[in-house]
């Protein structure tokens, strides 16, 4: 009786409860439960006591001061909650249980309840990416605006009513969001589909690119890419892409790539010609979900250097000197980390200090990766 009651309240209100609701229902419950048994019945909560200085013998009350009605109800005048809740509700109670498990209910109703988010510090993170998103440009599209000073000038010279039409401004920058698909990089699937659904509703990309990069496969197929988060759990092939395809001549891209740096591919340097890449013609980072204690452990060959910008969007190579290893930021999901990056790569700072991966200064040598993304000849696996 008792679960079947539970469920049947669950499933036959018009709007399904959200987790805080039914967390009331199960405080609820345990409290009417009590006067089932007999014992002395709370709510919970009372009304909170009001400080009676009046009822010292020794003193009156303050002058010009009256007591307030109603200060000190008696017991039985106490707010009370839900007095009209029915009398088989008082004994309801019920079991929680796994699908699936050894106690599951037969009867039982699933209810979805949120958890814990992955990225903390979610409005932050979109505070430092807020400067990439400073700068527009004319829109190459049909899409026309209003120019308002255009056109309050050709009134003021012509004296005819005509409006000026602009072009609409677009975002100055796309981002490409590149996802180690390692085995480790599991464990961190849910922190960047948070960090890709950041990147999207931030306001600052003209648009926003995901890619899966299969970097322990890259012996055998080489360095490939694949649209989309990693499908781990499905079983179909999806098409291959050049790693060429994400670099952009006017540089207007930004490249992440998000990678806890473990496989194979980090140790022999052949992510760094990626890297090197994609570093040629924009900004490029790699996002490390890792805590900065452990990075340690990876093979990258880490420095604390000052970068300088010649300018907005400038490539990783011309943030130092000719001839010098190329470095790549290394940022944490944290707005600390994310901010002076962002800052330098909209331009609003032309000099910040960074943690960095110096690519170019490792004996282990792979062989260059082709600037043009035509000339890399991919065919699927059989």
């Amino acid at each position: 009786m008792t679960d079947d009651l539970i469920t049947r309240l669950l499933t036959d209100v018009e709007n399904q409860p959200t987790w805080q609701e039914l967390a009331d229902v199960l405080w609820l419950a345990e409290r009417l439960s009590r006067e089932s048994d007999g014992r002395p019945h709370t709510w919970g909560w009372e009304r909170p006591p009001v400080p009676d200085t009046w009822s010292q013998p020794d003193s009156g009350p303050p002058a010009g001061r009256t007591k307030p009605p109603g200060a000190d109800p008696p017991h039985s005048e106490r707010v009370q909650l839900y007095a009209d809740v029915p009398r088989d509700v008082a004994s309801a109670s019920a079991r929680l249980a796994l699908p699936g498990g050894q106690d599951a209910v037969g009867n039982a109703t699933p209810v979805r309840l949120p958890t814990t988010p992955a990225l903390r510090n979610v409005l932050a993170l979109r505070r430092a990416l807020r400067p990439l998103g400073s700068r527009t440009l004319p829109g190459p599209g049909p899409e026309l605006q209003l120019d308002e000073e255009a056109t309050v000038e050709r009134i003021a010279d012509t004296g005819f009513w005509l409006p000026v039409l602009r072009p609409a401004p677009v975002r100055w920058l796309d981002v490409a969001l590149v996802v180690d698909d390692s085995v480790s990089m599991a464990v961190w699937d849910r922190a960047v589909r948070e960090f890709r659904d950041l990147l999207d509703t931030a306001g600052a990309f003209r648009s926003v690119q995901v890619w899966s990069l299969p970097s322990e496969e890259s012996r055998s197929l080489g360095v490939v890419l694949r649209r989309g988060l990693p499908a781990r759990a499905s079983t179909t092939s999806a098409a291959y892409s050049s790693p060429g395809e994400l670099v952009d001549p006017t540089g207007r891209r930004v490249v992440l790539v998000v990678s806890d740096c473990i496989s194979p591919s980090w140790s022999d340097g052949t992510l760094e010609q990626l890297l090197r890449l994609w570093g040629r013609s924009g900004p490029v980072a790699i996002v490390q979900p890792l805590p900065r204690r452990m990075w340690e452990r990876c093979p990258l060959n880490l420095h604390k250097v000052t970068l300088r910008s010649p300018g907005p969007g400038a490539a990783n190579t011309r943030l130092v000197k000719p001839g010098a290893p190329m470095p790549v930021p290394v940022l944490l999901l944290d707005p600390d980390s994310i901010g002076p990056w962002a800052s330098l790569t909209s331009g609003e700072s032309s000099v910040v200090e960074s943690l960095v991966t110096l690519v170019g200064s490792s004996p282990l040598r792979r062989p260059e990766l082709p600037d043009d993304p035509t000339a890399a000849e991919l065919s699927p696996p059989n």
